[in-house]
């Protein structure tokens, strides 16, 4: 939030945090057991849709005079000693270089920028897959009954969601809209796992 303040962009942003002050957990029996962050009122978290921070974030960044957004490129090889980036057009399959001379590497866990500064020595890293992945998953709102303008939650919006299973769980973040957004973080392999839902598929 501080960052965001300091950006501009925390009045953008404001209106899309669902405030939570706690966690509500799920055991296996249905039963729930609200968890409070703080002792206050006003030590919360927020949930914010990483979509709409995105959004907002990109059209921020495309209001800035001396920045240029390109979409679908992705980055193939840094030279450092030379100063330029291999990059590949996703639409046309186009190669092309760019010279820098500040370059920020921020593409991801797979990053390209990382390993071109491994090949070359330049740095050292090491890299761990762990057992589990992750799918994000939409609960929608419950459809407006009477007369109502907007779904409702399917169940209390002002908390962080959790049922854990032991070697798995199911998260949900409260969306301004009525939906949550939920992670199911589940082993690759196993039973149960992503590898056997793959399988189990026709």
């Amino acid at each position: 939030m501080l960052a965001l303040e300091r950006a501009g962009l925390a009045g953008r942003v404001r209106p899309a945090l669902m405030p939570m002050p706690g966690r509500m957990v799920h055991d296996a029996a249905g039963k729930t057991a609200f968890l409070r962050y703080g002792q206050q009122d006003h030590e919360v978290i927020y949930a914010l849709s990483r979509e709409k921070l995105n959004r907002i974030l990109v059209d921020a960044a495309a209001e800035c005079p001396g920045i240029e957004l390109r979409f679908s490129t992705r980055c193939l090889d840094v030279d450092v000693a030379a100063g330029s980036v291999a990059l590949r057009n996703e639409h046309d399959g186009r190669d092309y270089h760019e010279s820098f001379e500040v370059l920020l590497g921020a593409d991801g866990a797979g990053s390209a920028v990382r390993a071109a500064l491994v090949a070359r020595d330049l740095v050292g890293a090491q890299e761990l897959p762990l057992d589990h992945d992750y799918k994000e998953l939409i609960i929608p709102a419950v459809p407006p009954a009477g007369g109502a303008s907007a779904g409702q939650y399917a169940f209390e919006p002002r908390a962080l969601h959790i049922w854990p299973r032991g070697g798995y769980m199911l998260i949900a973040l409260p969306n301004t809209d009525g939906s949550f957004t939920a992670t199911l973080f589940l082993s690759r392999d196993g039973d149960p796992g992503f590898g056997r839902c793959e399988a189990m598929r026709p």
